[in-house]
């Protein structure tokens, strides 16, 4: 679907937009983990053991979104012409091309005991006095301003790549240049 959605040099049509949708099997792997830890929580409570409880409501919930999330237009990344749409259980949410810096593949270490790297695409946005405050703590806690909840079947860098040369086409296609960015960076530096 993206090589449709190229001009001959590589970037992107914004007049059709690309929507990008998670891995299935990522999503499947979700429901039936939390699905049996579900499970697990009933058969403690027919044991008669009330501990039971909290796996049983946590974990049921857990696979009530998963399950939801499962549907068709729960969950994708549309790219367009002003900006790119994120929806995540049929809510959406647009950040436009303009708020942007640029994208970057990142990892950030998350877990408790297990610790692990989690690949991601990390947002940079554009410095504005009303998002300092948010953008700042999130980027002191994640080493992130922002980031997109999935990779919706790229790897971390095609997708950051991708959208960056969505963000490049739509800063073209408004004429605004590389020395014009320099300038309004130096001028809240």
């Amino acid at each position: 679907m993206e090589a449709a959605q190229l001009e001959s040099d590589g970037a992107p049509v914004l007049d059709v937009p690309l929507r990008l949708r998670p891995r299935l099997a990522r999503s499947l792997r979700l429901f039936f983990v939390a699905l049996a830890f579900a499970a697990t929580g009933i058969w403690m409570l027919s044991a008669g053991k009330q501990a039971g409880w909290l796996p049983a409501i946590f974990f049921g919930l857990g696979a009530v979104v998963a399950a939801v999330n499962l549907l068709p237009g729960a969950s994708y990344l549309e790219l367009r012409r002003d900006g790119f749409l994120l929806c995540s259980l049929y809510r959406q949410s647009l950040t436009r091309w303009s708020e942007v810096e640029r994208f970057t593949a990142s990892s950030i270490l998350v877990g408790g005991l297990l610790r692990r790297r989690h690949e991601m695409v990390g947002v940079v946005y554009r410095p504005t006095p009303e998002g300092a405050k948010l953008r700042g703590f999130s980027a002191a806690l994640t080493g992130l301003e922002g980031g997109l909840p999935d990779l919706y079947g790229k790897k971390v860098e095609a997708l950051a790549a991708l959208m960056n040369r969505w963000l490049e086409a739509a800063r073209e296609e408004s004429g605004e240049t590389a020395l014009a960015r320099e300038r309004a960076r130096r001028a809240t530096s």
